[in-house]
C-alpha cells in the first residue's frame, strides 16, 4: 500500500512538473518570437528610388526613378500600390509626374524571416507604362532605416540599384 500511494504521489508531482515546465517554455517562446524576433514591420508610405547600371537601351544607362508606395503586410505577405513621380535621364532632364500623368504601379512580395543575418524582402511590381506594361523584382534588406537592394526589370531589359526610405 505505502508504494502505491508513494508512487501515485511521485506520478503526480512529475506531471504537474511537466506541465509547469511546457507553460514557462511556451511562454518564452511566445516572449522571443513577439518581441526579439518579431516580423520587421513594413507597414506605411515609403519612397522608392531606382538607379539603372545596365540596360540594352543605352539612353537609359544611370536613369534614376522615384516612386511613392503604400505597403501594407498580412504576416509576412506584402501587398502595396503607388505611382511613379519623378524621372531624371542622362543630361539631368527631369521629369515629374503630377496627377492624372503619374504611373500606376501594383506591388507584391514576401519577408523572409532570418535569425541570425537581416530578413530578406523580395518585391514583384507590375508597372502599367504609357506604352506598355513592364515587371520587375527587387531584392532587398535592411540597412538603417532603409531598404537597399537590386532590381531586375523587363523595361530595356534594364537591372540596377534601389534604395527604399520610410516617410514618417
Amino acid at each position: 500500500m505505502f508504494c502505491d500511494t508513494k508512487m501515485w504521489n511521485d506520478f503526480i508531482v512529475q506531471f504537474f512538473s511537466t506541465i509547469a515546465g511546457g507553460i514557462v517554455l511556451a511562454t518564452i517562446f511566445f516572449i522571443l518570437s513577439d518581441k526579439i524576433f518579431k516580423i520587421s514591420d513594413l507597414n506605411g508610405c515609403w519612397h522608392f528610388k531606382f538607379t539603372t547600371t545596365q540596360t540594352a537601351y543605352k539612353k537609359y544607362n544611370s536613369m534614376e526613378l522615384t516612386y511613392v508606395v503604400l505597403i501594407w503586410m498580412e504576416g509576412k505577405n506584402i501587398h502595396g500600390t503607388g505611382e511613379k513621380i519623378k524621372e531624371k535621364t542622362v543630361g539631368d532632364k527631369e521629369v515629374d509626374y503630377v496627377g492624372k500623368d503619374r504611373i500606376q504601379i501594383k506591388i507584391s512580395g514576401y519577408l523572409t524571416k532570418r535569425y541570425i543575418l537581416k530578413d530578406k524582402i523580395t518585391i514583384h511590381i507590375e508597372e502599367k507604362g504609357k506604352e506598355r506594361d513592364s515587371f520587375s523584382i527587387q531584392i532587398l534588406k535592411f540597412k538603417s532605416n532603409n531598404l537597399i537592394g537590386k532590381l531586375i526589370a523587363t523595361a530595356a531589359d534594364s537591372e540596377g540599384d534601389v534604395i527604399w526610405t520610410k516617410q514618417v
